[in-house]
């Protein structure tokens, strides 16, 4: 094998642009950023490193890979996660390894870290953390252009040659995204170690899903509760709503109730005070009517004597004019005498007339008020009959 098949290929290494977060970006009280307040992130650089290396190895070698520049001793990862930034436990920096902080898991090639958090080292295992120190220094020893095989001593061939073989079996693992945590030195071989980590791999598979359909079944029965408790709190509400509704109705009723009571007494009252007037007024009728006739009697009785009077005067004039001048009556003063009288009596007679037609009209007039007034008072008390009816059907109604 020859020296350049030991150099890692440009392929197999990833790109990251590393991002300081500021101080006055960081929401404390949230413990998130938003992804839209990037553009006021610091750059640090960027890094090259295999895709395959986990956070937890990145932080002890972060300076070297971004050419020897100092780096903060207490900062924390970020990841993106929907529209917000979040932080990546203890835990999580020996699970997450570089690939799934670039495309295709991720949107942009980015790295983000926050400066001046404290971060414990103690959460780690101490043998997990030497693994992952070990294994770092295997892999940075592999990508150090050839320094570890030119500072090995003199060997055989053949066991030049079995090492050089060992080192390339656990190239192409890594090409195959399998991890061993074992050192080079141990003599474990590597199919044994590629199906152990196969299985250990297919376990967290199973556990994730696991406990993906659990916090489904958890969410389901939230949304189940909350779904139940709106539900309850709207039928609360309706029954509440319909008491109000019920509470109102009997009030309208009894608010009605009274209403209807007043407009009946105040009717009645009404009704008894005309007919109180329409009794007086043909009371006074009867006795000036009973008045009226004795009085038309003489009345009569007079017209008659009176005509009699001017018959018996125009007769004597007549006779007087007669005796006077026989062959001229016509220009005679007595003449004259006689049509003046008889002209008065008839337009006496007219007058009379025009009296006793003036009070028939008037009489007439009074009667046709009276009518038309007892023809109003009749029409209310039905119409008011006929609304009383229909509110007595419309509770039956209501309270069937």
């Amino acid at each position: 094998m020859s020296f350049s098949q030991m150099r890692p290929r440009t392929s197999q290494l990833v790109e990251l642009h590393v991002f300081y977060v500021p101080e006055e970006v960081w929401n404390f009280k949230l413990n998130t950023v938003p992804v839209a307040l990037t553009s006021k992130f610091i750059s640090a650089g960027f890094i090259r490193v295999s895709p395959h290396i986990t956070l937890r190895v990145l932080r002890e070698k972060l300076g070297e890979y971004l050419g020897g520049v100092a780096v903060a001793d207490k900062f924390k990862f970020l990841k993106c996660i929907g529209k917000k930034l979040a932080v990546v436990k203890a835990k999580q920096e020996t699970e997450l390894e570089l690939k799934s902080f670039a495309p295709p898991y991720a949107l942009y090639p980015e790295l983000y870290l926050l400066p001046g958090v404290e971060y414990f080292e103690d959460v780690y295992p101490l043998s997990s953390s030497t693994q992952q120190r070990h294994h770092f220094n295997a892999e940075a020893n592999r990508f150090s252009n050839g320094s570890r095989l030119s500072s090995l001593p003199e060997q055989k061939p053949e066991k030049r040659q079995q090492f050089l073989g060992s080192i390339h079996s656990s190239h192409q693992l890594e090409n195959q995204e399998v991890h061993s945590p074992v050192e080079w030195g141990e003599k474990e071989p590597v199919p044994v170690l590629h199906r152990k980590h196969k299985q250990d791999h297919n376990n967290r598979i199973q556990e994730k899903q696991i406990q993906f359909r659990e916090k489904g079944k958890f969410n389901q029965r939230i949304s189940r509760c909350l779904l139940n408790i709106i539900i309850i709190s709207l039928e609360n509400k309706m029954v509440e709503q319909l008491q109000q509704m019920k509470k109102d109705r009997r009030h309208m009723e009894k608010t009605r109730e009274e209403l209807i009571r007043k407009a009946k007494g105040l009717l009645e009252q009404n009704k008894l005070r005309r007919y109180h007037v329409r009794e007086e007024w043909k009371k006074k009728y009867f006795e000036t009517k009973k008045a009226t006739v004795s009085l038309e009697d003489a009345l009569n009785k007079l017209r008659q004597d009176l005509e009699l009077y001017h018959q018996k005067l125009l007769l004597q004039l007549e006779a007087r004019g007669s005796r006077k001048q026989p062959n001229n009556m016509t220009n005679s003063k007595n003449y004259t005498v006689i049509r003046i009288a008889t002209v008065q009596h008839e337009l006496d007679q007219l007058r009379r007339k025009l009296d006793d037609t003036k009070m028939k009209l008037v009489i007439e007039i009074k009667m046709r008020k009276q009518a038309a007034s007892d023809l109003r008072a009749l029409r209310a008390e039905l119409t008011q009959k006929k609304i009383h009816s229909a509110l007595i059907l419309q509770s039956r109604k209501s309270g069937i």
